[in-house]
């Protein structure tokens, strides 16, 4: 669903399902993770990191592949 959203340029209505998904102990997977990372710039991207960490995600290459793409565009934005 936060796919979706986010395909369809629903930032808020993804950010809000994601949140959701914590808060009812649903475990967002990978998917859900590097799905939500690359919405980047439009989210604040360390706060998901720290979430995919604490959900065991870190060593996750679809994960660790949204966060260096993400961190790619942030260097490119700021340059």
């Amino acid at each position: 669903m936060v796919g979706g959203y986010l395909e369809n340029g629903m930032t808020e209505q993804a950010l809000h399902g994601f949140r959701n998904m914590w808060r009812e102990d649903m475990k967002p997977n990978e998917f859900t993770f590097s799905t939500i990372l690359t919405a980047a710039p439009v989210l604040p991207p360390s706060q998901f990191h720290a979430q995919a960490i604490k959900a065991g995600y870190e060593s996750s290459p679809k994960v660790g592949t949204a966060l260096l793409t993400e961190d790619v565009n942030k260097v490119r934005m700021e340059s």
